[in-house]
C-alpha cells in the first residue's frame, strides 16, 4: 500500500452526506416492523447441506453469520456450505430521528489490518465462500455510515507516520466473496457510505463467484473522491452476474458504475439493468486518477450482453462519462445492449461508451449528451473514440484496435457555453485510431446534432439519418442484412420507435447463398440478388479483407438486348 495521510475534513463531509441520504431513504412503510436489536446469534437451524441448509430467520442470525465470517482467528468461510433466508428482515430504523442510534452493518467478509506500529501493518482478508439463497426475500434498511480516514497519496511525506485506518473501506452487504454463489436476494433502502477502494450495494469484491437474481433498489452508495463504486458490486473478478438489477439507485464516487464499477476480463454480465442517478467526482488536482463513470460499469474488460441502463450521469471535474460503460479493454465484448439515460460531463463523453478498445455489436443509445463548451470537440452521441494508437521515439508504443458493428446513437450531443451551442460536437463518434479498428454500419440522428464534423463522417463510414428514417422498416432491414454477414442479433421493427436487438442470430442465407468467408468455406454468390447484396455490404463499409467469395453460377445482370426497347 502507498504511504497515506489523514484527511479528517473529507471524512466529515462524506459522513454528513450519507446521513442526509439515509434520511431521504427513511420513508418506509408505516406498518410496524421488527428491527435488528444489534445482537448477534451465531447458531442456525439446519446442517449446512444443500438439502438441509442453515436457515437465517432473524436479523440477529444474519449478524451472527457476519460475525463468524469476520472472526480473524477462526476464519469460517463456509466453503461448500449452504444458507437460506426465510424471512424479510429490517436492520436499521431510519424513521428514528436520533441518527446516533442507527445500527451499523458490518460486511459479511472484511479486510482487516493489525497495526503493530507506525509503519507496521499486517493486512488480512476474511472471505465468504458459501452458498447464500435469499429465497426472494428482502433485507431492508442496511446502514453503513462510519468511515476512517480518506487516503490520498502524499508525495511530500512519503514516510509519513500516520496510522492507516481501513474503517469504511470495501463496503457492501457482503464484503469479500470467493467461489461463492449468491442468489434470489433483494436489498431495499440501503444507505452506504465508504472511504475508498471497491464498494457496492450488495458486494464489495466478488472473486470466482456467481450472482443471480439479486436486486438493489431505492438505495444509495456514496464513497470518497478516490474510490470505486457500483450500485450492486464494486469489483467483479472471474465471476458471473446474471438477471440482476439496481433500480432507483444513487451512486457517487470517482470511478462509478450504476451496476458494477469494474468488470474484469474473465467475468460475464448478462440479462441485467441499472436505473437511477450517478454522480462522478474527481478532485481538480488529482491528475489522471478517477473521474470515470458508466451507467452499467465504469470499465469492462469481459463480456456484457442483453443488458440496459437508464441512468442519469452527472460529472464534477470528471471526464470519460458514458450512458453505458466509460471504457472497454482489449478483447472485451458488449452485445445486444442499450442505454437511455442522459449524460452531463466533461471531455470524452458519449451516449453509450466513451473509450472503446474492444468489440461493440448490436447496441444503441437514445440519451442526450450535454457538456461544457470547452470540451465539445471530444464528445459524441454513441462513442468518442474507437481504438488507441501511439508512438514514442519512432516506435509503436500502443496499438489497441476497437470495433463497432451495427450500432446507432439516436440522442443529441450538445456542447454549451453560457447556454449557447459552441464548439464542434460529433455524430456517432469522435475519432478512430489504429489501422485495425473497424466501424461498420453505424449511424446517428443527424437532426439532433447542432454541428457535426463532416470530415469524421466521411473517414469513418458512419451515416447520419433523421428520426423518421431511423424508425423505418428500411433502417431495420439494413441492420438485419449486416447482422446476417457477421452472425449478429436480428433487430425488431417497432412502429414509431427505434428498433431493438432480439438476441436471435441472423441467417446469412437470407442474403447470400451461404458460407462463412474462409478459404475452405467461402461466401457463395448464385444470383443477381446475392451480387447486389455483396455490393451493398461493401457500400456499408465492409471491405471483406482476408475473406473468400466464390461465384457458383452464371448471372445475367441485364435483360436480353431484344427486350431493351427503343
Amino acid at each position: 500500500l502507498s504511504i497515506i495521510k489523514k484527511h479528517s475534513l473529507m471524512k466529515k463531509l462524506i459522513t454528513y452526506s450519507i446521513l442526509v441520504l439515509c434520511l431521504f431513504l427513511s420513508a418506509i412503510s408505516a406498518q410496524a416492523q421488527t428491527y435488528w436489536n444489534g445482537g448477534v446469534d451465531k447458531e442456525f437451524a439446519g446442517t449446512g447441506t444443500e438439502a438441509d441448509p442453515y436457515l437465517i430467520t432473524t436479523a440477529e442470525e444474519l449478524a451472527g453469520l457476519a460475525a463468524r465470517v469476520n472472526n480473524k482467528e477462526q476464519k469460517e468461510d463456509f466453503a461448500g456450505q449452504y444458507f437460506k433466508l426465510t424471512n424479510d428482515l429490517y436492520l436499521t430504523d431510519f424513521t428514528n430521528t436520533d441518527t446516533a442510534s442507527w445500527l451499523e452493518w458490518k460486511p459479511i467478509g472484511m479486510w482487516t489490518d493489525d497495526q503493530k506500529g507506525p509503519y507496521e501493518h499486517y493486512f488480512d482478508t476474511c472471505w465468504f465462500r458459501g452458498y447464500f439463497d435469499g429465497d426472494n426475500h428482502t433485507i431492508h434498511n442496511i446502514y453503513m455510515g462510519t468511515v476512517g480516514e480518506i487516503y490520498i497519496p502524499d508525495a511530500d511525506d512519503p514516510l509519513g507516520s500516520d496510522i492507516i485506518d481501513l474503517t469504511g473501506s470495501c463496503q457492501g452487504f457482503f464484503g469479500f466473496v470467493d467461489q461463492a454463489t449468491i442468489k434470489n436476494l433483494n436489498l431495499q433502502n440501503a444507505g452506504i457510505t465508504a472511504a475508498n477502494y471497491y464498494n457496492g450495494g450488495l458486494i464489495s469484491n466478488a472473486y470466482n463467484s456467481t450472482i443471480t437474481n439479486c436486486h438493489v433498489c431505492k438505495s444509495t452508495v456514496v464513497a470518497a473522491v478516490e474510490s470505486e463504486v457500483g450500485g450492486l458490486i464494486g469489483l467483479l473478478k472471474s465471476s458471473i452476474v446474471d438477471s440482476c438489477s439496481v433500480e432507483d439507485i444513487q451512486v457517487k464516487g470517482s470511478s462509478v458504475g450504476g451496476l458494477i464499477s469494474y468488470v474484469d476480463s474473465a467475468s460475464v454480465v448478462r440479462n441485467s439493468h441499472a436505473t437511477g442517478k450517478a454522480f462522478v467526482i474527481k478532485r481538480a488536482e488529482s491528475g489522471n486518477y478517477g473521474g470515470f463513470g458508466g451507467g452499467l460499469a465504469q470499465h469492462n474488460a469481459g463480456l456484457i450482453e442483453n443488458c440496459y441502463t437508464d441512468m442519469e450521469m452527472q460529472a464534477i471535474f470528471a471526464e470519460d462519462i458514458a450512458g453505458f460503460v466509460a471504457s472497454t479493454g482489449q478483447n472485451s465484448i458488449i452485445r445486444n445492449c442499450y442505454a437511455k439515460g442522459n449524460v452531463h460531463g466533461g471531455q470524452d463523453c458519449a451516449g453509450f461508451v466513451a473509450l472503446n478498445y474492444g468489440l461493440i455489436e448490436s447496441c444503441y443509445s437514445t440519451g442526450n449528451v450535454i457538456i461544457p463548451g470547452e470540451y465539445g470537440h471530444y464528445s459524441a452521441t454513441f462513442v468518442t473514440q474507437v481504438g488507441l494508437f501511439s508512438m514514442y521515439n519512432g516506435y509503436v508504443e500502443v496499438d489497441m484496435p476497437g470495433t463497432c458493428i451495427n450500432c446507432f446513437g439516436a440522442g443529441s450531443c450538445i456542447s454549451t457555453e453560457s447556454g449557447s451551442p459552441a464548439y464542434i460536437t460529433y455524430g456517432f463518434l469522435h475519432g478512430v485510431q489504429s489501422d485495425d479498428s473497424r466501424v461498420i454500419n453505424c449511424s446517428f440522428n443527424k437532426d439532433s446534432i447542432v454541428y457535426y464534423d463532416k470530415f469524421t463522417l466521411r473517414t469513418t463510414g458512419t451515416r447520419g439519418y433523421n428520426k423518421v428514417q431511423m424508425q423505418s422498416q428500411a433502417f431495420v432491414d439494413t441492420l438485419n442484412m449486416v447482422a446476417a454477414l457477421y452472425g449478429l442479433s436480428t433487430w425488431e421493427y417497432r412502429a414509431g420507435d427505434y428498433p431493438v436487438p432480439t438476441g436471435v442470430k441472423a441467417n446469412i442465407t437470407d442474403y447470400l447463398a451461404g458460407g462463412s468467408g474462409t478459404e475452405g468455406d467461402p461466401y457463395l454468390i448464385e444470383t443477381k440478388k446475392h451480387l447486389e447484396n455483396l455490393r451493398d455490404y461493401v457500400n456499408l463499409g465492409e471491405t471483406f479483407k482476408g475473406k473468400y467469395i466464390r461465384q457458383t453460377a452464371d448471372i445475367a445482370l441485364n435483360a436480353p438486348r431484344s427486350q431493351w426497347g427503343v
